[in-house]
C-alpha cells in the first residue's frame, strides 16, 4: 500500500510538472504516453497494479489525463483559467467528481516538500515519436530528499496549453522521463502526438457526477461509519 501511495504521489508531481512551450502552436489533439516499471518484478501485485499507459486530450488548455490501473480507470479533469482539477471516480455506482482548488494542490505539493528544479541541459539528442529531443538533468527535493530526474524534451512542439504540467528552467515539452521515489521506478515516455478536434464532452465534467470537496467526501464517509 506504502508503493502505490507512493506512486500516485510520484504521478502527481509528474502531471503537475511537465512543461510545455516551443515553436510551432498547438492547442489541440491527444498525448499518449508508455509507463514502465524497472525493477518492479512483472509477476508482482503492485505491477498489476501500475498503469501501463497515460493518455492525455488537451484543448485550449484544458486536459483530460486518463490511466488504467488494476482496480480501474482513473481520469482527471484540470481546466487551465480556474487551475481547478477533478479527479473521476465511481465508487460502487456512486459517481464522483474530486475536486481540487489550486490552493489545494499547492497544499499537497508542500507536502511533498518539493522545490524548483535545478537544471543542466546536455548536449545529447535524440528522436522520440519523431521529434527531435535534448537530455536535461533536473535536481529538486521532493519528500525532503534531493533527486536527479532524467529528462529529455523538445522545443519543436509549440504551446501545447497543459495547464499547470511544467517543470520549472525547461523550455520545452518533456517527451521522456525517469524518477524514483522510495524504490519505485517509473518511466514515462512519449509514444505519440496527434492533431486532433477533442470533443467538449471529453473535457466536461459528465452530467451524471456529483461535484464534491474533499471535505465533503470526508464528512460523508463519516456518516456511513
Amino acid at each position: 500500500m506504502k508503493k502505490i501511495l507512493a506512486l500516485a504521489a510520484v504521478i502527481f508531481f509528474i502531471t503537475s510538472n511537465t512543461s510545455v512551450r516551443a515553436q510551432e502552436k498547438i492547442h489541440e489533439g491527444k498525448i499518449r504516453f508508455e509507463m514502465t516499471f524497472p525493477d518492479t518484478g512483472q509477476s508482482s501485485y503492485l505491477f498489476e497494479m501500475m498503469p501501463k499507459e497515460m493518455i492525455v486530450w488537451f484543448k485550449d488548455g484544458d486536459t483530460r489525463t486518463e490511466m488504467q490501473t488494476g482496480r480501474g480507470k482513473i481520469a482527471m479533469l484540470r481546466y487551465a483559467k480556474s487551475k481547478d482539477m477533478y479527479t473521476l471516480m465511481n465508487m460502487k455506482g456512486e459517481k464522483i467528481a474530486l475536486k481540487m482548488n489550486k490552493d489545494l494542490m499547492e497544499r499537497f505539493k508542500d507536502s511533498l516538500k518539493s522545490k524548483k528544479a535545478e537544471i543542466i541541459v546536455t548536449d545529447e539528442t535524440k528522436t522520440i515519436a519523431f521529434f527531435k529531443c535534448r537530455k536535461a538533468i533536473a535536481t529538486m527535493m521532493f519528500r525532503g530528499e534531493k533527486k536527479s530526474v532524467e529528462v529529455w524534451f523538445t522545443k519543436e512542439i509549440d504551446n501545447l496549453d497543459l495547464g499547470e504540467y511544467k517543470v520549472e528552467g525547461i523550455d520545452g515539452f518533456v517527451m521522456e522521463m525517469n524518477i524514483a521515489d522510495k524504490g519505485l521506478n517509473v518511466h514515462m515516455l512519449c509514444t505519440s502526438i496527434e492533431r486532433m478536434n477533442v470533443p467538449e464532452s471529453l473535457i466536461k465534467i459528465p452530467e451524471d457526477y456529483k461535484v464534491m470537496s474533499m471535505d465533503d467526501l470526508a464528512r460523508d464517509r463519516d456518516k456511513d461509519r
